[in-house]
């Protein structure tokens, strides 16, 4: 995902990867789930970021991923009789 054109670039691209990863989980019935493995691609991602691409760990983009996770089970649990 390129994510030069995303509003906040990278904390954006965290968020609607929680996004997309709460929506898979969450339309299978699985929220807690969706939540779960959210936040442990968040983590696995920064861990990747430091110790492979030798950067540095933030946990802001794994409160940014999470946070989309969590604004999507919200929106699901809120809709999801309208869905």
């Amino acid at each position: 995902m390129n994510c030069n054109k995303i509003p906040f670039k990278d904390k954006g691209c965290h968020f609607i990867v929680g996004v997309i990863i709460s929506a898979v989980f969450c339309l299978n019935g699985l929220l807690a789930i969706g939540l779960f493995v959210a936040f442990i691609i968040g983590i696995s991602k920064e861990l990747f970021d430091k110790y492979i691409r030798k950067t540095f760990f933030d946990i802001k983009d794994v409160l940014a991923t999470s946070l989309g996770s969590i604004f999507f089970t919200i929106a699901y649990i809120i809709f999801k009789g309208y869905l």
